[in-house]
């Protein structure tokens, strides 16, 4: 009797694309499946109605709207796979699609749309869609702000369109996406033939324009160290103290992940993940990589989140206190403190820096009263006695002010505030604040380096606070909307 033969497992002539396991646990994937050339053939799921928009009373049920202008990425960064995969090409929706959208968008009065491109902003579609953009809002007052992720390299291209937005009155978040200032760590991430280092021109650009803009910084790239990084984020705060750093996570099919071996990352995989947090890597002990997720914390809370905004430059000039330092002598103060209310805060143990913490930790910051004695502590046993006396009456007047521009959360603080419209949005307005100095001026001309009167002069301040704070306290390109502005002084 002859023997039988291998059965033809069902999957082996699948389409391709696909990776499947066999009888015996072997795994086996089939060609790479080509890329979708025309991508309006992807029907909408806005068009079609396959995303439902509105809720029971007839509203957009949504706090942003995401869209898509085209798909791909035209680098190739070692810890990211979107260039990877693709390559250099970008493909692009059609105009006529992307208005019909927008179309829909500006009807149901989407207050912010927020795009999902890789890097917008470098080329002649970007240009157009800003302009149907435009174009839409002038038909129904929506949208309000666009959200996006800015190009690397900002062209002429780039310029012209911000310049656009903000003369229509436009608001939006720019984003300074450098991951690392460190020359070793760059040419790892297949970062270095970027124009990155014109990134404080680009900066101080965009301060001049008055446009909001902030940073990012990956920690744990093979080449960095403690010490280098903490002088690049300091560098870079002289510019944009608004600072996002993201620790590295190793995702699959990412030249890290490839080349795990020769630049010695040290792992561990959540059983719910399928990306790996980095312990260690060939320049970063798992010692040193515990004190910087404690310091990734602060950050990512205190200056990416904004729960202070007004104290990091006049903190430097006046009394020597770089940025790292102050989230350094936060991160030990805390970390020594006895109060119940700060392990809470701090995830009782939590050994990494993900969202969730940071998330968690900013509704507890807001919501719990506990906190803002803490804070005011920490500012009396561990800052002041840091700042020349001379500047210590100013200073303290800063940490108010900053206080006192939070945004509102949950109506905690408006409680005598008037309700007003202001540009056809409802603001919590608050006047006959006293404080003594001129505050926002005084704040402006230490940012500029200015000459500035350190004398006491009282005013009287009324503040304007945008309300719906809730929704957006977990997005901080959103978040900053809701500070509050000074709408006059006497």
């Amino acid at each position: 009797m002859g023997r039988r033969g291998k059965r033809h497992h069902p999957l082996r002539d699948a389409p391709p694309g696909i990776s499947y396991r066999d009888e015996e646990g072997t795994i086996h994937t089939t060609a790479e499946a080509p890329r979708i050339d025309d991508l309006d053939i992807i029907p909408s799921p806005f068009l079609t109605g396959a995303i439902p928009l509105l809720d029971h009373t007839g509203r957009f049920r949504y706090d942003v709207a995401l869209m898509e202008t085209n798909r791909g990425c035209p680098y190739k960064c070692s810890f990211c796979y979107w260039g990877g995969a693709v390559g250099q090409r970008m493909r692009d929706f059609s105009r006529e699609r992307l208005r019909a959208e927008l179309d829909i968008f500006g009807y149901h009065q989407v207050p912010t749309v927020v795009l999902c491109d890789s890097n917008f902003g470098m080329r002649k579609p970007d240009a157009e869609f800003v302009e149907d953009l435009v174009r839409t809002r002038e038909k129904y007052g929506f949208p309000r702000s666009l959200e996006t992720s800015w190009a690397k390299n900002k062209s002429r291209t780039f310029r012209n369109i911000i310049r656009r937005m903000k003369a229509e009155g436009f608001q939006s978040s720019f984003t300074v996406a450098l991951q690392t200032l460190d020359d070793t760590a760059l040419r790892d991430m297949g970062r270095s033939n970027m124009r990155l280092n014109e990134w404080k021109e680009l900066a101080t650009w965009l301060a001049a324009e008055g446009l909001d803009a902030y940073a990012e910084l990956i920690w744990g790239a093979p080449g960095e160290t403690v010490d280098s990084f903490l002088t690049g984020y300091d560098r870079l705060s002289e510019h944009v103290s608004r600072i996002a750093v993201y620790p590295l996570l190793l995702l699959p099919n990412t030249d890290y992940a490839e080349n795990r071996e020769e630049h010695g990352f040290v792992t561990v995989r959540g059983d719910n993940d399928d990306f790996e947090y980095v312990l260690a890597n060939r320049t970063v002990t798992v010692a040193e990589n515990t004190t910087m997720q404690r310091f990734m914390f602060w950050a990512r809370t205190m200056s990416e989140n904004m729960y202070f905004r007004h104290i990091w430059v006049p903190l430097r000039e006046l009394a020597g206190l770089t940025q790292s330092a102050v989230l350094l002598i936060l991160s030990d103060w805390f970390q020594d403190s006895a109060d119940p209310a700060v392990a809470d805060l701090l995830g009782h143990g939590r050994q990494f820096t993900d969202s969730g913490l940071v998330v968690g930790s900013l509704h507890k910051l807001y919501a719990d009263p506990r906190f803002a004695p803490v804070f005011r502590r920490w500012w009396d046993e561990a800052i002041l006695p840091k700042v020349p006396e001379r500047h210590r009456p100013l200073l303290n007047e800063i940490f108010r002010y900053d206080n006192a521009t939070r945004p509102i959360y949950r109506g905690a603080g408006a409680e005598d505030a008037e309700v007003r419209s202001i540009d056809g949005l409802p603001h919590y307005v608050r006047g006959g604040l006293r404080f003594q100095y001129a505050m926002p001026h005084v704040l402006d001309a230490i940012r500029a380096g200015r000459p500035f009167d350190d004398e006491p002069s009282p005013v009287e301040l009324t503040l304007a606070h945008r309300v719906g704070f809730d929704d957006y306290l977990d997005n901080h390109e959103l978040a900053t909307y809701y500070a509050g502005r000074c709408l006059g002084i006497r």
